[in-house]
């Protein structure tokens, strides 16, 4: 057994990273959005955006962090009972932003897809809840014009995969995966399969994906 990789990625602003910190806050190992040190990185240099102002050394530094983030992920502590390791996105998002701004290309796509997650979450664009702030500086139009290129990336990887990697679309109304006690990492599952699927097919896809996941 070992710790699998849970990516939670999507549109900005739209309760990833509130998903992430209730899992925190539940116990599980987590890691937290490495962008947000490099945006405020920038910042402190004069750069008001420096994805925008200088998109392929930002990328580069991301790539790094994120690439520790995910090799380091053995080595945490394996706890049976909470077998996830959750990531405030991956390393795909990467060329995903990229593709978005016109600088994606083949070396990129070589770069990202070595990289294979267990699972991967998208949350899908809220207007409700989003909010600008120090590190998140789209306006609301121009983030969710980002999903539908996040999404292309982790269905490349799929392709790429195979049967080792599963990404589920849709998650939406993020909060009452935080809000119940029995919030735990298989009821959001089971929470997000009922929004892709009707009733009837959820259980048989929940017990197919947790056997991919082997948690059973």
């Amino acid at each position: 057994m070992r710790n699998k990789r849970i990516v939670i990625s999507g549109s900005p602003g739209a309760g990833k990273t509130s998903i992430i910190k209730g899992f925190k806050n539940k116990g599980y190992s987590i890691f937290e959005e490495y962008s947000r040190a490099l945006i405020n990185e920038g910042k402190a240099r004069g750069k008001d955006n420096f994805f925008l102002s200088d998109p392929i050394k930002f990328s580069e530094r991301l790539f790094l962090g994120r690439k520790a983030q995910f090799d380091a992920a053995p080595s945490l502590y394996f706890e049976a009972s909470k077998p996830f390791i959750f990531f405030d996105r991956g390393i795909q998002d990467i060329y995903a932003y990229l593709i978005a701004i016109n600088q994606g290309n083949e070396d990129w796509k070589k770069r990202i897809t070595p990289f294979k997650y267990d699972l991967v979450f998208l949350v899908e664009p809220w207007e409700a809840i989003y909010q600008k702030d120090a590190q998140r500086l789209e306006t609301f139009e121009q983030a969710q014009m980002y999903f539908p290129f996040i999404e292309k990336v982790y269905e490349i990887q799929l392709k790429h995969s195979g049967d080792s990697f599963y990404y589920l679309r849709g998650i939406k109304n993020t909060e009452k995966y935080l809000m119940c006690d029995d919030s735990d990492f298989r009821q959001i599952l089971i929470n997000s399969l009922v929004e892709k699927y009707s009733e009837r097919m959820v259980e048989s896809k929940t017990q197919e994906l947790l056997n991919k996941l082997e948690l059973i």
